[in-house]
């Protein structure tokens, strides 16, 4: 099965709560590009609605700096995010966007 990538620029957000490619709630990953050409999010969808794994990178040249589990929406499940320098800056879980428990740690 072929996985439909696209930028912003191709969805259309009509205000009612979903995503939208041609018309049709919108099932694929989103691709958010900086203008150095490096990739610098990616988000999974279906349906219209963020669903899956979201990934957004530091700019150039980026580590990772959140990688997020995501349903209906929202935050749900796990989510960590990094500092720049590497390290971890926060581990917590979600349950329908809203956080559950976590930690957050300094550089």
């Amino acid at each position: 099965m072929t996985v439909t990538r696209v930028t912003t620029e191709q969805l259309d957000y009509p205000g009612d709560g979903l995503h939208y490619l041609d018309g049709v709630p919108f099932t694929g990953v989103l691709e958010c590009w900086q203008e150095d050409g490096e990739l610098e999010s990616e988000a999974e969808y279906k349906d219209g609605l963020l669903s899956g794994q979201k990934r957004v990178w530091h700019p150039s040249p980026g580590g990772l700096q959140l990688e997020a589990e995501c349903a209906w929406g929202a935050y749900h499940g796990r989510v960590r995010e990094w500092h720049e320098n590497g390290q971890m800056a926060g581990d917590a879980v979600y349950e329908y966007g809203i956080r559950t428990r976590g930690t957050r740690w300094d550089k």
